[in-house]
């Protein structure tokens, strides 16, 4: 009698950026959700495009495309925004978010269906901890630790 074993499934989150998009595991997403107003943080990073209400809280809203070095996208009626639970930080309550273009769509993730990305095609940033190949497509997986560097000095 043979033993049939089921492949590991991690259950992912693709998050279109412009140019790129972001593959992270989906229990690090709180929630996703349309754009709201954002307040300007005075003499913030370019990266932070301001912050936003949520749940009773203060979320700072951040672009990865500026982060990247690239310009921030243009806000469009697709834009989402995807709150991520707290890196490890000075307060369990610090939840952020990300611009995404559009819609994160489910992707779920096997040994099967991922490959290495070549390093030499990656941008050249400690936000990006590594590439991926899914059906063809480039993806990024951010660099939780470097994220956590730059939002809390």
């Amino acid at each position: 009698m043979s033993t049939v074993v089921a492949e590991e499934r991690i259950h992912s989150l693709e998050i279109p950026l412009a140019g790129a998009s972001l593959l992270v595991p989906s229990a690090a997403v709180a929630e996703v959700t349309n754009p709201v107003k954002l307040f300007p943080v005075p003499g913030a990073p370019a990266w932070v495009l301001g912050v936003m209400g949520w749940r009773s809280q203060a979320v700072s809203v951040v672009s990865f495309e500026a982060l990247l070095g690239r310009p921030v996208p243009p806000l469009s009626e697709d834009a989402k925004l995807v709150v991520f639970y707290p890196v490890a930080g000075p307060r369990a309550s610090d939840f952020y978010a990300v611009l995404s273009i559009a819609e994160p769509r489910p992707q779920p993730v096997t040994s099967s269906s991922i490959e290495t990305e070549d390093p030499s095609r990656l941008p050249d940033t400690p936000f990006v901890a590594a590439g991926v190949l899914i059906k063809g497509r480039a993806l990024l997986i951010p660099d939780f630790e470097a994220l956590r560097r730059v939002f809390y000095p």
